[in-house]
């Protein structure tokens, strides 16, 4: 099983256009989904393309005495009702959590927080933040190019300790290249299996 489930296009800060970012999409990976920043008209546009619908929501989270950046990824949700996730201003993330509720509920659909070692705060824990931001999330983006191999296997033992879901992708604002680190996925494949399930759903 491959996956690339974090992909951005012009219409937000990616360098491919839509329709030429679609026909790539069709060769890249088993299941895809665009990300694009606080933004779903790529689904809107060309709904046949993923595998589910996805986008980046910038967040944070007050945490240690400052302001975490916090971005999150949405997955499967219904294009009827995202149009309120389009805010002038950057959500608090147990605010955004809290709105998302029933949507989550209507769709089934998961939220997981973006690249989490770009997180890391100096003089705050790694795992204290992983634990306060996975009070507000279903899962990890365990598999990133910031992320190394050793990086993976942490975040991937994180979610099977924790009961979190994975998820993983390229980030790719530009050439689409293979998702990272996918020979570790054999070992935590109970983690990635919301992927298909959702896929099978949309």
């Amino acid at each position: 099983m491959t996956f690339d489930l974090h992909i951005h296009t012009t219409l937000s800060d990616g360098d491919v256009d839509p329709v030429e970012m679609s026909n790539m999409l069709l060769e890249h990976a088993d299941y895809v989904s665009i990300t694009d920043h606080d933004t779903a008209v790529f689904h809107r546009q060309f709904p046949e393309c993923c595998s589910f619908s996805g986008i980046e929501i910038t967040s944070h989270l007050y945490f240690g005495g400052s302001g975490i950046l916090t971005e999150v990824l949405l997955y499967g949700f219904g294009l009827e009702n995202i149009s309120g996730l389009s805010k002038c201003y950057t959500w608090d993330l147990p605010e955004l959590e809290e709105y998302l509720r029933p949507i989550k509920r209507q769709y089934g659909a998961k939220l997981f927080l973006a690249h989490p070692v770009l997180c890391a705060r100096v003089g705050i824990s790694f795992n204290d933040i992983l634990g306060e931001c996975c009070k507000f999330v279903d899962g990890l983006e365990c598999l990133h190019p910031s992320v190394s191999e050793e990086e993976a296997k942490y975040l991937l033992d994180y979610c099977v300790e924790g009961g979190l879901l994975s998820s993983g992708g390229s980030d790719s604002h530009g050439v689409l290249e293979s998702t990272p680190y996918l020979h570790l996925v054999s070992a935590y494949a109970e983690l990635f299996r919301w992927i298909p399930e959702m896929a099978g759903k949309w």
